[in-house]
């Protein structure tokens, strides 16, 4: 936006006053109670409709309606109009308001697209620093003056988006890896029964429907879950439902028994071993929480952001910080796990 004429009666320290920039940088100077914050005032209710000095820490009971007209004059008798240049419209627009009708701004119609940029700026306060929030920014520590401008330009919000959107990412990564392994797992179980040794769609569609033909399906075009079983019937003189049968169960067990019972001692005295520490393992319930942690620990070092934040909560960590945290409790989690924890 560009101030080609600005025209204020009775606002503030100011009576009347006609300033005519023609688009150009402007200064105001003059010595102290001339007017010089006035003509700032101004615009800020031009585009406002209020007055910024006149709000915020310690201005409680000050008012537009008492405090915004001249001294000597009411309400409706106080006007800002300015004619200013926009992009996006052609030919200049005139914009006027009242402290009488403060939340009325007065514009051309056919200029509101090409205006509401530059009204949703001011609203965000982006359009003038008062110098007590230049002195914060200019006194603030050197680590917190991003925050600064943040809060100078109303975009506080910023930091909690940011961390909302860090959370979802993770989230959405740990989804990602989660549904990776539920994949690799299928293709598996895929490639088993089908004795394939790659998983590959084409190879499977293809045994898919070599099966389905000795059952009289019909070929698929496209592999999918509900057309898989589609249109099949079991072989004539088929058994509907599984039998068991007892007696061959029972040899099956002698058999593999038999096996056990006749293996070299090396499979015997490995098989005992394992079942030793199966049970230790069942019965210890605290190792049991270290392995389920030591899991979760090295997920997260898997899930960790160039930026350094946590990927459960967001939070900020210095860059390498979180990574030697997390590895320093992995460490313990084996030691633990171990029982060899001090």
């Amino acid at each position: 936006m560009r101030l080609l004429e600005l025209e204020i009666a009775n606002v503030r320290g100011i009576k009347t006053a006609r300033l005519l920039p023609g688009g150009k940088n402007m200064v105001v100077w003059g010595p102290n109670g001339s007017g010089k914050s006035a003509v700032v005032d101004a615009v800020d209710f031009l585009l406002t409709g209020k007055i910024s000095r006149l709000v915020g820490e310690g201005t409680a009971g000050i008012t537009l309606r008492e405090h915004g007209p001249h001294v000597d004059h009411e309400p409706q008798e106080t006007s800002v109009r300015a004619v200013i240049e926009v992009p996006g419209h052609e030919g200049s627009v005139e914009l006027q308001r009242s402290i009488a009708a403060p939340q009325k701004l007065n514009y051309p119609l056919e200029a509101e697209d090409a205006l509401r940029p530059v009204l949703d700026a001011a609203a965000k306060g982006q359009h003038v620093l008062s110098r007590r929030h230049i002195l914060r920014y200019v006194g603030a520590e050197a680590g917190k003056r991003a925050s600064e401008v943040q809060g100078l330009l109303d975009l506080s919000d910023l930091e909690d988006i940011r961390k909302t959107l860090t959370k979802a990412r993770s989230a959405a990564k740990a989804e990602d890896a989660q549904a990776a392994s539920a994949l690799r797992t299928v293709e598996a179980t895929v490639k088993a029964n089908l004795k394939l040794a790659t998983f590959d769609e084409d190879l499977v569609l293809a045994e898919v429907n070599r099966h389905r033909t000795l059952l009289s399906g019909a070929p698929l075009s496209a592999l999918s879950s509900k057309t898989l079983k589609s249109d099949l019937s079991p072989p004539a003189g088929a058994p509907q439902a599984a039998v068991l049968d007892r007696s061959l169960l029972q040899s099956d067990c002698a058999s593999l028994a038999a096996f056990f019972q006749g293996a070299d001692e090396g499979l015997s005295s490995a098989d005992a071993e394992l079942r030793r520490l199966l049970d230790e393992l069942r019965q210890d319930e605290a190792a049991a929480r270290h392995l389920r942690r030591l899991k979760l620990l090295e997920l997260g070092v898997t899930l960790l952001d160039e930026d350094g934040a946590c990927p459960l909560c967001g939070t900020g960590w210095p860059p390498g910080e979180l990574e030697r945290h997390l590895r320093q409790h992995i460490a313990d989690a084996k030691l633990a796990a171990r029982g060899e924890e001090d």
